[in-house]
């Protein structure tokens, strides 16, 4: 009986534990930027933009999105940085404007394409998003 109660508490552990990987990097649809993300504080979701085969100091942004929920990142088609937390339903989206990354206004369409991002990595939507008004 403790044999069975110590191995369902290390299943338990380990599930708990669980990380979810991320690619290495994902380059922007342009070719330009490469795209990671990291843990920062333990479970706090950190993204790290760099230019795609180096160069320059990488940018990083925190989210204040957490690990432990479903979260996602990655690139529009027009190469703008999307990201969706859904433990805060934090949205971002920027652009690069030339001199630095920039806040952009979500849109119906980057809110779908937010959606096409979630599913691709969960295997269904979740997103809500709504679009900046």
């Amino acid at each position: 009986m403790r044999t069975a109660i110590t191995a369902a508490s290390l299943l338990l552990l380990a599930i708990a534990c669980e990380r979810r990987a991320e690619p290495a990097a994902a380059r922007s649809p342009d070719g330009r930027w490469a795209l990671r993300a990291d843990r920062h504080d333990g479970t706090l979701v950190r993204l790290v933009i760099s230019k795609a085969g180096g160069g320059g100091a990488p940018e990083s942004l925190e989210t204040r999105d957490t690990d432990v929920m479903k979260w996602v990142a990655g690139w529009s088609r027009q190469s703008d940085l999307l990201f969706y937390g859904s433990d805060t339903g934090t949205r971002i989206a920027r652009r690069f404007d030339g001199t630095g990354w920039i806040d952009v206004p979500v849109t119906d369409d980057l809110c779908r394409q937010l959606e096409a991002l979630f599913v691709a990595k969960y295997g269904r939507g979740g997103t809500h998003c709504t679009p900046d008004r």
